[in-house]
């Protein structure tokens, strides 16, 4: 039986850290290698990484105030050429920018099912950086794209009732998931707490970008709150982003661990004795799978 020849294409992917990479990598991972052939079209990785699977490597422009992160620049010429060679069965189209744009309009054009994926609600970024009157018009391209494939996939059905409100068709739920061998309660530490200068008051954790959408100040009112009736909790705080070197400014007290990824995260979420993730943009939020697989309220 011949293979499935699938094309992912991707504005994200690993070494990036971010949900829609690991969420990518954990779906390609569970594909039967023989009965699924990949290729992946993707934005060219910044720092040193070995492809698991056939890359195709795009350019992509630096996005302001995330400097960690790519937006594919339009590539149809390079997706047809990348496509003449594989020649796919389907089309998967993970990210909405200018490169997945290029790969629908191309995949169209040569006839091949598309499907994309929903992992971002960009449209609700736009209030957290002064730009609320362009949340209309991002919804609108948004439905537009994913309207234009034959099915939208998204993590969870509050996001699928969510979308289909908003005149978004032929949305399907794809369950996402975490490794519950690698995160779980049994990865705590007490070195990593002692590291921390903690004993048995206890740990808040958050884990994700620190960037205006993750609704950040919230999280850091709300451990100050604690502290002041006589709780001497810690907050640590997980992750990067054009937020963290003022926060680092105005709370000394609260520990910037950076990006920390693998077996390390897992260490982080089991030596913490709760999670805090005050973000209202969320598609999902995978983080908090991985709290809760690691024993974390």
């Amino acid at each position: 039986m011949a293979k499935i020849r699938i094309s992912i294409v991707t504005e994200t992917y690993v070494p990036d850290v971010n949900g829609v990479a690991n969420s990518l990598r954990q779906l390609l991972s569970a594909l039967n290698s023989e009965q699924f052939c990949i290729q992946i079209i993707r934005t060219a990785p910044r720092s040193d990484w070995l492809p698991e699977t056939e890359e195709v490597w795009c350019r992509g422009l630096t996005i302001p105030m995330y400097p960690d992160l790519q937006l594919g620049l339009p590539a149809r010429r390079r997706v047809a050429r990348a496509w003449q060679s594989f020649q796919p069965d389907l089309v998967y189209i993970a990210t909405e920018g200018p490169l997945g744009n290029s790969a629908l309009r191309q995949a169209r054009k040569q006839g091949i099912p598309v499907i994309s994926a929903f992992h971002t609600n960009f449209h609700r970024y736009s209030s957290y950086y002064g730009l609320g009157w362009i949340k209309t018009l991002t919804l609108a391209w948004l439905r537009r794209f994913h309207n234009r494939t034959a099915a939208t996939l998204v993590p969870a059905g509050e996001i699928a009732s969510a979308l289909s409100s908003e005149g978004f068709r032929n949305v399907s739920v794809l369950p996402h998931g975490v490794d519950c061998q690698l995160f779980h309660p049994r990865r705590r530490s007490i070195a990593l707490r002692q590291q921390w200068q903690v004993g048995a008051e206890p740990v808040l954790l958050y884990v994700g970008r620190i960037a205006a959408e993750k609704n950040i100040p919230l999280a850091i009112r709300s451990w100050q709150a604690l502290r002041a009736q006589g709780n001497n909790a810690r907050l640590i705080m997980v992750g990067d982003g054009p937020m963290r070197a003022e926060l680092e400014r105005e709370h000394p007290q609260i520990i910037f661990a950076g990006v920390q990824t693998g077996e390390t995260l897992a260490r982080y979420f089991a030596s913490a004795d709760a999670f805090i993730f005050p973000s209202q943009t969320e598609t999902f939020g995978l983080v908090t799978l991985e709290a809760m697989a690691s024993g974390l309220p």
